[in-house]
């Protein structure tokens, strides 16, 4: 049996700041496609403590009739573990993801035999605006569902409890463009897709929902009205999270969607583990109805715990606010002057990147690698660390350097 990976070092032997949860993301340096494989190249500040890479790549489902596609689901019988619904194992580890699901993490993960945990005293607030990385989850990756005609998310779970005090469930997000701050878009939860329960802490409770997204013309406030319209289903994900003063149990879970014959939809296919800074992605089993479209690599750091005997995982770069790498559409292959008539400005100096342009213009600004910093109104200033940035304003793009 595989065990999810262990991972831990004993609090206090190392000093985590307020960033040590997140490693700098790899800058990506080249992609070329020959004879059915695509060879991706990056680099990675060495001044920063990793010990591997993680590519998981990610394919595009065609169906070819009217089905249900399972996106994601486990029974987690890979975890070995002495602990038990009444009390749980903790290896201390930071992060977990799982080896069955690519692209899904775990949070201050917890453990017991055939089920994960989440330290629920670590509360997360599924139904409000906190931001979607504090506390603690289990997290899927984006998933796009707009070549759905039913786009609606079916989730069923089994859920404990450690103690009567802990409480569970699950939230669907997405990346959400109505922000007060327009240089602050981010993922949002759908308040009407939370989903939060009382559970038993002797056995699991199965949950099932249609997690159907809301639709505009249901509503007449405008705030509503915008915040509907600033979804958007391209970059959703789930994330089960609980409250309390322990443990909270996913025994199972799955994450599916109905789709017609043609239409199309996105899953974790795989997970390489990468000691080196390039990887060959092979692409030749791909099928028509079954193809590899993109990726994501990840640093990971591992710490070691004496008294525990466990490796586990103290930090990755989860670029929670950064799309999926969509192979052939390297940003780093486009190239224009930074500014080229009067409509348009675009200028970087002193750790900020200035962008002028009509009111009505849409600006996004993302890194070589393809990694997003912005996305709102052309009108903005934005703070950001040096290097080389591609900016697309209205139809035009830029290459700019900081």
């Amino acid at each position: 049996m595989n065990k999810l990976l262990q991972t831990l070092i004993l609090a206090g032997t190392v000093s985590l700041g307020a960033n040590a949860y997140w490693l700098p993301s790899p800058v990506l340096t080249s992609e070329t496609t020959e004879n059915g494989k695509t060879k991706i190249e990056w680099t990675m500040d060495d001044s920063e403590v990793y010990n591997y890479f993680q590519v998981v790549v990610y394919k595009m489902h065609v169906a070819q009739e009217d089905e249900k596609f399972v996106l994601a689901s486990s029974d987690f019988n890979n975890i070995e573990s002495t602990g038990t619904i009444n009390k749980h194992e903790e290896r201390g580890a930071l992060w977990d993801y799982l080896p069955d699901n690519p692209g899904w993490w775990v949070r201050s993960p917890l453990y017991m035999q055939n089920a994960i945990g989440i330290d629920a005293f670590n509360y997360f607030a599924g139904s409000d605006n906190s931001d979607i990385f504090n506390g603690a989850y289990l997290l899927s990756p984006d998933y796009d569902l707009t070549n759905l005609q039913d786009n609606a998310l079916h989730v069923s779970a089994e859920l404990g409890a450690e103690a009567t005090s802990v409480s569970g469930g699950f939230c669907v997000w997405a990346w959400n463009t109505n922000w007060v701050d327009p240089t602050n878009i981010d993922y949002k939860p759908i308040t009407t897709l939370d989903y939060h329960y009382s559970l038993p802490n002797t056995t699991f409770k199965a949950v099932e929902e249609t997690c159907v997204f809301p639709n505009v013309e249901d509503y007449t406030d405008p705030d509503d009205i915008d915040e509907v319209n600033g979804i958007c289903k391209d970059r959703v994900r789930v994330l089960f999270y609980g409250r309390g003063y322990s443990a909270y149990w996913i025994n199972k879970f799955e994450v599916s969607v109905n789709m017609k014959k043609g239409e199309s939809v996105d899953y974790g296919a795989a997970i390489h583990k990468v000691e080196g800074n390039s990887f060959e992605i092979d692409r030749t089993a791909d099928t028509e109805n079954d193809y590899t479209y993109a990726y994501e690599v990840r640093a990971v750091r591992e710490d070691y715990d004496d008294y525990r005997n466990l490796t586990t995982v103290r930090a990755i770069n989860y670029p929670y606010n950064t799309p999926k790498k969509v192979i052939g559409k390297a940003p780093s292959s486009i190239s224009a002057p930074a500014s080229d008539n009067n409509d348009v400005q675009v200028s970087a100096e002193g750790g900020i990147i200035r962008i002028s342009a009509a009111a009505d213009t849409n600006a996004e600004i993302y890194t070589v690698a393809g990694n997003y910093i912005y996305n709102g109104p052309a009108n903005a200033s934005v703070n950001a660390e040096s290097g080389v940035y591609i900016i697309k304003v209205g139809t035009k793009t830029y290459k700019i350097a900081l």
